[in-house]
């Protein structure tokens, strides 16, 4: 999720061929575990997204709402930027449309993503997901269970919970 990104939504800079490579990567992860994955050729400024799911915590809905809007962008490819398609995605997990796309249009969650946004930043958080395992190991982006399990066995070793 990139909310640096203008609202249109833009690239990540990144060259065609390390795009390419990384789109092919996340798809076959993606089908390993059973899962579709699709890519828009603009990659949506998740920040109203982001302020969204702060309403949806506020509602009790933040999981309904963070699957809904994952499955919207990654799967049906739909623009997570836009408060129209924002609304939409509400509505289908039993939020009130209208007044998930108020607070969007109006920001009233600007303030509490921003300071998501900077503790993240402090922690060396640049992707998403990110995990942090007893304050002391950081994964950031898609990774294969393998992985998981790597730093489990290595907190156990370690003596970690």
């Amino acid at each position: 999720m990139h909310p640096e990104l203008p609202p249109e939504g833009g690239s990540l800079g990144h060259s065609k061929e390390r795009a390419a490579e990384s789109r092919a990567r996340l798809r076959a992860m993606a089908q390993d575990a059973g899962l579709e994955m699709n890519f828009r050729d603009v990659v949506s400024n998740s920040r109203l997204a982001l302020e969204a799911a702060e309403f949806a915590r506020d509602q009790d809905k933040l999981d309904e709402f963070h699957r809904a809007v994952l499955h919207a962008y990654w799967v049906d490819g739909k623009d997570i930027g836009d408060d129209a398609v924002l609304a939409e995605i509400g509505g289908s997990v039993g939020l009130e449309a209208n007044l998930l796309r108020a607070a969007a249009v109006t920001r009233t969650y600007r303030e509490r993503v921003d300071y998501q946004i900077e503790v993240a930043r402090e922690l060396g958080i640049g992707g998403v997901p990110a995990f942090i395992f007893n304050e002391r190991f950081l994964l950031q982006g898609a990774q294969p269970f393998a992985v998981f399990e790597q730093v489990m066995e290595r907190l156990l070793q370690e003596g970690g919970e």
